[in-house]
């Protein structure tokens, strides 16, 4: 006949503290990773002062508010169709060494994707690739609520 085995609780209590230890070990290594990330984007920026929003536009670099059309772009799109869905969804959150979107919406104009980084260098990607109507250079710090404005000010300027 077989023998019945005693439940150790304590063999198995080893494991799961092993087991909860190394995912509480992971999981500050990747919390660090994303504080590393923006930490030294900050600290090799040039410090500026803190300013109120609306004089806090003002400072920004003509690249920032730089805007790249995508030939005759007409201002009759469809921003609920599918194809302007597949376009926003495959650029949003776009990585490259040099440049990365920050933001895409679907607007009358087209696809408007905001790209903080090279500019240049994210064009030929972005309008040959993906067919984007425009890009809208931003600061790194931007906020989303700027990132909406922007994408805005970019249409009214597209369309008038």
């Amino acid at each position: 006949m077989a023998r019945l085995q005693k439940w150790r609780p304590t063999r198995q209590l080893w494991r799961t503290s092993l087991a909860v230890c190394a995912l509480a070990g992971v999981l500050a290594v990747l919390a660090g990773c994303g504080e590393e990330t923006a930490g030294p984007a900050g600290a090799g920026s040039p410090a500026e002062p803190v300013m109120p929003a609306t004089t806090g536009e003002s400072v920004r670099s003509v690249e920032e508010n730089q805007l790249l059309v995508n030939g005759d772009v007409t201002c009759d799109q469809d921003v609920s169709s599918d194809e302007a869905k597949d376009t926003v969804e495959r650029v949003g959150g776009l990585q490259q060494p040099t440049w990365s979107v920050r933001f895409a919406e679907s607007t009358a104009a087209g696809v408007v994707v905001l790209v903080a980084g090279d500019l240049e260098d994210a064009e030929p990607r972005l309008f040959d690739d993906y067919q984007v109507a425009a890009i809208v250079g931003l600061a790194e710090d931007q906020s989303r609520a700027e990132d909406f404005k922007a994408v805005r000010e970019a249409v009214r300027e597209i369309c008038g």
